[in-house]
């Protein structure tokens, strides 16, 4: 079963796991089922192929799972699935089953074009709102903002809530100055290697967002280092992802 949803989904984990926008005035998620998938240079070409393949099938069958993708700079992917709760993953597993049914039956398709092509990892993680910070009020994926940098802080087993403390000294910061600048942070429940969570900011470009970043450093250059140590002594290590958005990739996002 793990097998065939992989194919399906062609599986991956983050971030900026910006999904189901309330910009449409819906509930922002909470829970997001993530699959990283991870691909080699030498074999971008015939995943590109089998997954473009893979997509148009989802949509000639009307495949109703929302999934968002994400590619990183380091080719991996990200596919991420919003989930009312964790139950919710044995629907999502009963529609993978369902849809490789019809699709092998009317299409004979079984996925084999990815065969050596990736492989996968899971995560299940929740977003965090009281850490998060959208200026103007609006969370969720939108088609200018499809640049993406993802932080993943692994952080001191039992600093959790100290952690939180030092990030809402940010969110109080950019808050009262009114700054246009915005983030969400992700609590990985399921996966490896954890506690781990998630910083993702979007951007429309790289450019743009290393500009205001900058800009931001240069003005409040008496508080964020003082702000970032006190965060940094909470945390074991930090890893680093850029990326983008795959609007193309996507499917039942209202995008």
């Amino acid at each position: 079963m793990k097998k065939s949803f992989v194919l399906i989904v062609l599986g991956i984990l983050f971030t900026g796991m910006l999904c189901v926008s309330s910009r449409a005035q819906q509930p922002a998620p909470v829970y997001f089922a993530v699959f990283e998938e991870m691909v080699s240079t030498a074999d971008m070409a015939a995943f590109s192929k089998a997954q473009q393949e893979a997509v148009d099938l989802w949509k000639k069958h009307n495949f109703d799972l929302p999934i968002y993708c994400y590619s990183t700079d380091d080719n991996s992917f990200f596919w991420v699935m919003p989930m009312q709760n964790f139950a919710s993953l044995d629907a999502m597993f009963e529609k993978s089953a369902a849809y490789m049914k019809k699709a092998r039956e009317l299409d004979g398709y079984d996925g084999s074009s990815f065969r050596d092509l990736s492989t996968t990892r899971f995560s299940y993680i929740r977003w965090m709102p009281d850490v998060s910070f959208h200026p103007d009020g609006k969370f969720g994926q939108t088609t200018d903002k499809k640049y993406m940098k993802w932080a993943f802080c692994y952080l001191k087993q039992g600093h959790e809530k100290e952690a939180a403390e030092a990030i809402k000294k940010y969110v109080d910061l950019f808050k009262k100055n009114g700054e246009a600048y915005e983030w969400d942070v992700y609590e990985v429940m399921l996966g490896n290697d954890t506690p781990v969570w998630v910083l993702a900011t979007p951007s429309s470009n790289p450019f743009t967002l290393e500009q205001k970043e900058s800009e931001l450093n240069e003005k409040y250059k008496k508080d964020l280092p003082d702000m970032w140590a006190e965060f940094a002594k909470h945390v074991r290590r930090i890893e680093n992802k850029t990326g983008w958005f795959r609007q193309r990739w996507s499917i039942n996002t209202g995008l």
